[in-house]
């Protein structure tokens, strides 16, 4: 079964080519949980456009934005599942150009999103920032 991803942000959506995120604790020698879970990083790749969005938004130190990823169901544009985002800042970006693109987008932007809460399902996730 094929799947699509689209980033939803800002009343706008994107076609994403590539996502990750993950969430983590440390663990001790036993692996039982030694500290509390880290996570809440979204880092995403997009064909670049003429837009200045993303690049606008890291350049801007304060400014945060709800969103989703919204993972669907090739075909039938059914959703599977969606991950979702509060106060996120973009915390590093990337334009790359590659003149032998072998036919796929040869401008790509790829960021990282840092928010203060996550969530999927019944599951959350919130950083204890300070401030």
């Amino acid at each position: 079964m094929s799947f699509i991803a689209r980033l939803e942000v800002a009343g706008r959506k994107y076609n994403i080519i590539n996502v990750n995120y993950s969430l983590a604790q440390e663990t001790d020698p036993t692996g039982r949980p030694s500290s509390q879970i880290r996570g809440g990083r979204i880092e995403i790749t997009l064909r670049s456009t003429n837009e200045t969005r993303f690049f606008e938004w890291m350049t801007n130190s304060y400014r945060k934005k709800n969103g989703k990823v919204v993972f669907l169901k090739k075909g039938s544009n059914t959703t599977l599942k969606e991950l979702n985002f509060t106060d996120g800042y973009v915390v590093k970006y990337k334009e790359k150009f590659d003149a032998l693109g072998m036919g796929k987008s040869s401008i790509t932007e790829t960021f990282t999103i840092s928010a203060k809460s996550i969530s999927m399902g019944l599951g959350e996730h919130v950083n204890k920032w300070i401030g």
